[in-house]
């Protein structure tokens, strides 16, 4: 919300256009000037926010391929940058967080997952979505939890403790999981993020000696204690989510099985022939025809 004030110098009046602190927006000149009348002044600044919210997305992606492409030339422009907790979180963390859990969210329910003597099984939207909803509010808190641990650890390893430094650390850092959730849009391919885990562990040991000012020697071991909280942190967010997810059981499965079998009878599913039941575990044997 902008809060208006006027100034009047001869002719020429001045709106100086404030949010409700009494603070000019971001990267946009408080102030507009016009003779011809107020509408014009509103006119402008209303086309100069349009222009603002474009150049942030293309922001976004620049800093995104620099990052990646060339983090040793990125790290020291990030490092004087400043920037609020709120402009960080709306302009760069929210919207690659949202990677991971969307890729997911298409990728078990509509492409689903290959289980063996079973077949694929797509996991319905209602059962994922809570997940997904979860999962994602979740990651967000573990951004900045993570940031308290670098700004509590940067004195450990001969660095200055600065916790919006910390957060750009854990926010720029990230970025390679981030954008690496892609994969999850084919579930077999899930294990390639354990790649851009690594990729973002080089990143840390980059921005660490430069924003949180740790010893250059002693860097790798404190990208590698950041990077234990990051996974411990990934887990917790992960059980906690899947507590809202319904998995099928195993009847359920081999229902799934059998419609796979009506459908494409020399598949695995459809060539399983039950061959009795057990006593002693009251369970189904199943032989495969040949």
């Amino acid at each position: 919300m902008l809060a208006k004030s006027n100034h009047s110098s001869g002719t020429d009046t001045m709106f100086d256009y404030r949010d409700a602190g009494g603070n000019e927006p971001n990267y946009l000149a408080g102030s507009c000037m016009m003779v011809t009348g107020e509408a014009e002044c509103l006119h402008f600044c209303y086309i100069g926010w349009c222009m603002l919210a474009s150049a942030n997305t293309m922001n976004l992606v620049e800093r995104v391929k620099n990052i990646l492409l060339q983090p040793k030339v990125e790290w020291p422009v990030i490092e004087p940058e400043y920037v609020s907790v709120q402009a960080l979180y709306t302009g760069y963390i929210m919207p690659l967080a949202s990677i991971g859990p969307v890729a997911m969210l298409i990728g078990m329910s509509i492409i689903g997952i290959e289980i063996p003597s079973v077949g694929t099984v797509r996991i319905p939207l209602p059962s994922l979505f809570p997940q997904m909803v979860v999962g994602y509010g979740l990651g967000l808190a573990a951004v900045y939890a993570l940031a308290l641990i670098i700004d509590a650890l940067a004195p450990t390893f001969g660095g200055t403790s600065d916790r919006m430094q910390a957060l750009k650390v854990a926010a720029y850092g990230a970025t390679a999981s981030w954008v690496g959730g892609i994969f999850h849009l084919v579930p077999a391919l899930g294990i390639l993020g354990l790649l851009a885990g690594c990729y973002t562990l080089y990143l840390f040991y980059l921005g660490l000696p430069v924003l949180m000012k740790s010893s250059p020697e002693r860097s790798l071991g404190y990208a590698i204690a950041i990077m234990v909280a990051a996974v411990v942190l990934t887990a917790v967010v992960g059980i906690l989510s899947a507590v809202f997810v319904e998995f099928p059981a195993p009847g359920k499965l081999f229902a799934v099985g059998a419609v796979a079998a009506a459908r494409e009878p020399r598949s695995i599913a459809g060539r399983l022939r039950p061959i009795g039941i057990n006593p002693r575990s009251n369970q189904v044997g199943w032989k495969l025809q040949v």
